[in-house]
């Protein structure tokens, strides 16, 4: 919806013809949106008092809500501004919702439907505003004095359990005494449901001093009015009421905000500037003064957000449409049993998200991983639960049994989810380690079925007990093992045997073929053995007649040897004489020098040639 569409006043109760209040859908569409804490503002009183001009200035303008200056109300039923006025004050930030209501006493209305008006605009206001003219005079008292029928028009409980109700449905048993007693209850317990309340008194013009005269403030003037004594018995129940079901109450003061009564009739028309200064201080400390106090709309203690709001108006306007007294107890329950429907909603949205956002593309996990990840996301669809949901602790329990056993519902289908994606994650990693094995097996890679188990056994440590996640790891592991491992023991046991039977085959053709070459081995050195000993045979004969022939040789070469040795033993006898011959020729040839190297004693006689001759 486009921000200037909300900048506009929205009908939240209409009126048909036949008096039957009809909720907004507009207003229930924008309410259902505000999230967090609202306070409610709502102000009531007689027509053409400046209601509606009040609430413009507490949004800072001029122009909004509509202003009438005919003796016909301008609003009907119940107005909302478009959207909320987000406001900080004394109760922290707040949505405030301001509601504006159909004039009290105008001469289309009766005082029943005036009443109905008061009355709801009291049961929806965290801050009431009633906006009256001049003084607080028995003439005023007169004009609320509605509000000391309002036990006949709100009932805390329903009426079985009303004392007010009972103490009527037993009046003959009571007396008269005890019946007020009963009442004076009633009202007491609906001051604690009742917001604050703050009358606020236009074109005053009176000075606020007491009896003696003392300068006193706007709400010491609205106790004395209040606490003033009445011998009209309606007049004094009024001021009773109203000092007992607005405990927390304030009165301001306005001036007349012109001159001229004329411009009264217009006066969303005149410049803010063009208005009296006092009016215009008045009004401007009047905004800022109900926003510090202004309190979060609160329900049996609790806050309400804008569909909460939306529910406890649904509620009350069902109750008068049936001709019924609004019940804030019966209320109370619908809106807690409303709230509690959503908040369950919401917490199981809250667990669901959060479960998607830690298990998304995640699954599988170990069940103790998933039950810590359930307890966390539990606990926070816990949270959001107790955050949104309205009621008392007895009220709140069904909803929470019901919000356990469907988080239980969403906890099983995570359960599930996870179980499925154990079995999935499982087999396909037990796939393949089974792909890695039958490679292997296919290229002959095991030489035996240890070495194959060992295989198994460090695959599955490395590649799958550290991995696998959930219920099904050891399920599908042990199913695995009973197949598929079982299947490769046993082909890989065939491949062996069928190994083994072929090489003791090959063993055993080679052993014939060794035997037959044996065979053929011993055959050939056997022939071998007799051409061989053929021809030793022949080669011993050929030795021996050689032999023979040396022997006889050999005779012949000893006596030649013999005779060789007669001829060197002649010859070195020959030699043994040649030598010595020479010798002495020697030792002659030396003695002649000898002697020329002596004294010559005798004559030398001359040299002689001598010959000798060797054999």
């Amino acid at each position: 919806m486009a921000a200037d569409n909300d900048e506009r006043p929205v009908p939240l109760l209409t009126v048909t013809e036949d008096g039957k209040f009809h909720l907004g859908d507009e207003a229930a569409q924008r309410l259902s949106r505000v999230k967090g804490k609202i306070g409610v503002i709502s102000i009531a009183g007689l027509y053409r008092t400046g209601k509606s001009y009040i609430l413009n200035r507490l949004m800072g303008r001029q122009h909004g809500f509509e202003i009438g200056g005919t003796t016909n109300s301008c609003t009907k039923g119940i107005y909302m501004w478009g959207k909320p006025i987000t406001v900080k004050g004394g109760f922290g930030e707040l949505n405030i919702i301001l509601l504006d209501t159909e004039g009290i006493g105008s001469l289309e209305k009766d005082q029943t439907h005036d009443a109905k008006i008061f009355s709801l605009s009291v049961l929806l206001s965290s801050y009431f505003i009633y906006n009256s003219m001049g003084v607080i005079d028995e003439n005023a008292l007169d004009k609320i004095s509605f509000v000391a029928n309002l036990t006949k028009h709100i009932h805390i409980h329903s009426p079985q359990k009303d004392p007010n109700v009972n103490a009527k449905s037993n009046a003959n048993k009571k007396g008269k005494e005890e019946e007020e007693t009963d009442k004076d209850k009633h009202i007491r317990e609906m001051s604690l449901y009742f917001p604050d309340f703050l009358w606020l008194l236009r074109d005053f013009s009176l000075k606020l001093v007491d009896k003696e005269g003392q300068p006193i403030t706007s709400r010491q003037y609205l106790e004395q009015a209040l606490t003033q004594p009445s011998t009209d018995r309606s007049k004094a129940e009024t001021r009773t009421v109203i000092r007992n079901v607005f405990p927390a109450r304030d009165c301001v003061t306005l001036v007349r905000p012109v001159v001229d009564e004329e411009d009264l009739q217009s006066l969303d028309s005149i410049a803010w500037e063009n208005l009296r200064d006092k009016f215009r201080t008045e009004v401007t400390e009047l905004v800022p003064r109900i926003y510090e106090v202004v309190k979060p709309k609160l329900l049996f203690g609790q806050r309400i957000d804008g569909a909460a709001f939306i529910a406890l108006v649904k509620s009350y306007v069902d109750a008068i449409n049936s001709g019924a007294v609004p019940t804030i107890k019966s209320a109370w329950e619908s809106v807690s049993e409303l709230e509690c429907k959503k908040a369950i909603e919401s917490a199981v949205q809250v667990y669901i998200k959060s479960m998607n956002e830690r298990t998304e593309n995640k699954l599988p996990f170990d069940q103790p991983e998933l039950d810590a990840i359930h307890r966390s996301c539990h606990l926070l669809a816990l949270e959001e639960f107790n955050l949104k949901a309205l009621g008392d602790l007895q009220q709140l329990v069904p909803h929470k049994e019901k919000l356990e056993a469907l988080l239980v519902d969403e906890h099983n289908k995570y359960i599930l989810s996870n179980d499925n994606a154990s079995q999935a994650q499982c087999k396909q990693l037990l796939l393949k380690i089974y792909e890695t094995i039958d490679a292997n097996l296919q290229k002959d890679s095991y030489a035996s079925l240890p070495d194959l188990a060992g295989e198994w056994k460090r695959l599955i440590e490395s590649s799958y007990l550290p991995v696998a996640k959930g219920k099904f790891k050891f399920i599908v592991l042990s199913d695995f093992v009973t197949q598929r491992v079982s299947d490769t023991m046993t082909l890989l046991g065939q491949v062996l045997m069928d190994k083994l039977t072929k090489r003791h085959r090959q063993e055993m053709d080679e052993m014939k073929h060794q035997l037959n070459e044996e065979r053929d081995d011993k055959k050939k050195l056997r022939d071998e053995y007799n051409a061989a000993r053929q021809d030793f045979k022949s080669q011993l004969d050929r030795s021996h007649q050689h032999i023979d022939t040396l022997t006889t040789q050999n005779s012949k070469k000893d006596e030649d040897i013999a005779g060789l040795r007669r001829q060197i033993t002649k010859l070195e006898k020959d030699l043994a004489a040649a030598q010595q011959t020479i010798q002495d020729l020697q030792n002659k040839k030396e003695e002649p020098k000898r002697m020329e190297d002596t004294p010559q004693l005798l004559p030398q006689s001359p040299k002689k040639k001598s010959k000798c001759s060797i054999m």
